[in-house]
């Protein structure tokens, strides 16, 4: 490539980069002009794992953005096979399976009854889409690196989104909510770039030349991928919600494909 174009391409990966990091590093701040308190539910069941649903509710408008933990709730897991299960209290706010666990290729069915009001979502868990590989980047060898991720989307439509999770040194979670929509493609051999945050909210690196990465990819089902992908875009609104009654939140039922990745060299500041 004649020095000119790789120039003005590397300009234009700085400038994709910097965009994506503002938007991950975006505060999740919801509108909560409201009299009465919200539920909020956040709820998972990953292939292989058991579930885990945390209640909390909105306090009042002078209080924006403080969640009450909820422990009284009736919490109570099925799924399209007839398996049923109250789920049990695990500390303040936390509620989990003991019996049911993520299967693929099953819908799940999540129930809530607080304040004599009935919340209902439910999830279908898809078939992991392999992660093809994690390729760190540099604009110049002192530069900090970003990421390629490559995976072969799935034909059909079941499967239109995808989440990414990075752990570092297979214990800190990186605190980004990374999601890619694949809704106009079909089939198609993908890629993203991921530029982790140089820092923490403790002002610490979150990782370091050396460290080893684990990019785990979710597969979504629609309605929980529209969730987080709102997130990304507008972390200053309330995101479109898959729990009916009238809660916050999300249900989410996911398989999960990994790749490692070293960071590379690096002049760290």
């Amino acid at each position: 490539m004649p020095k000119k174009f790789q120039i003005i391409f590397n300009i234009l990966i700085i400038s994709i980069l910097s965009i994506f990091v503002i938007s991950c590093k975006k505060e999740i701040l919801l509108d909560l002009r409201t009299v009465e308190p919200i539920l909020v539910v956040e709820a998972e069941i990953a292939e292989g794992g058991t579930a885990t649903v945390k209640l909390t509710q909105t306090a009042d408008f002078y209080q924006p953005n403080i969640f009450n933990p909820i422990t009284d709730a009736d919490v109570t897991l099925s799924n399209n096979f007839g398996e049923t299960e109250d789920l049990t209290l695990v500390g303040d706010s936390m509620f989990v399976s003991n019996n049911i666990v993520g299967t693929i290729n099953t819908t799940y069915y999540l129930s809530i009854t607080y304040n004599n009001k009935t919340y209902t979502s439910s999830s279908t868990l898809y078939p992991p889409v392999p992660l093809d590989s994690v390729v760190p980047k540099q604009i110049r060898p002192d530069e900090r690196p970003y990421f390629m991720v490559y995976w072969q989307d799935v034909k059909g439509k079941e499967i239109d989104y995808y989440r990414f999770r990075i752990v570092v040194n297979g214990s800190v979670e990186v605190k980004q909510n990374i999601v890619y929509s694949a809704d106009i493609y079909d089939g198609e051999y993908l890629y993203m770039p991921i530029m982790i945050a140089e820092k923490d909210r403790e002002d610490k690196q979150v990782f370091l030349p050396g460290d080893v990465l684990r990019f785990d990819m979710q597969t979504l089902d629609t309605s929980a991928g529209e969730f987080f992908s709102f997130l990304r875009k507008n972390g200053g609104t309330n995101p479109p919600t898959n729990i009916t009654g009238g809660a916050l939140g999300y249900f989410s039922a996911y398989s999960v494909s990994s790749q490692f990745a070293i960071a590379p060299q690096w002049d760290v500041k």
